[in-house]
């Protein structure tokens, strides 16, 4: 596609036809629904994907506190064995 060919779809002066979309899209490494969609719909998943992702991390990083939490506790009543018999203690049933 020459310079022209991109000047007048970029100014409304020519369509796009879906061999031209799919190669945009390919040479920018996007897919076509990206390329076809709005911007600002873009900026609202990449947003949605990003808390995600936050949420995500910050489940893992739950699961490993836990998971520490756990084995120091174990630990600890491997140390003391009489020490998981107290009223309201926590039980393996």
């Amino acid at each position: 596609m020459n310079q022209s060919a991109v000047w007048r779809i970029e100014n409304g002066q020519r369509r796009i036809n879906l061999d031209d979309a799919l190669g945009f899209a390919q040479v920018f490494e996007i897919t076509l629904a990206d390329l076809v969609s709005p911007p600002e719909l873009a900026a609202e998943a990449a947003e949605l994907i990003e808390d995600v992702a936050r949420a995500e991390r910050a489940v893992q990083q739950a699961q490993r506190t836990h998971q520490q939490a756990s084995d120091h506790l174990a630990a600890y009543l491997a140390k003391h064995p009489g020490t998981h018999e107290w009223p309201g203690a926590p039980t393996n049933r």
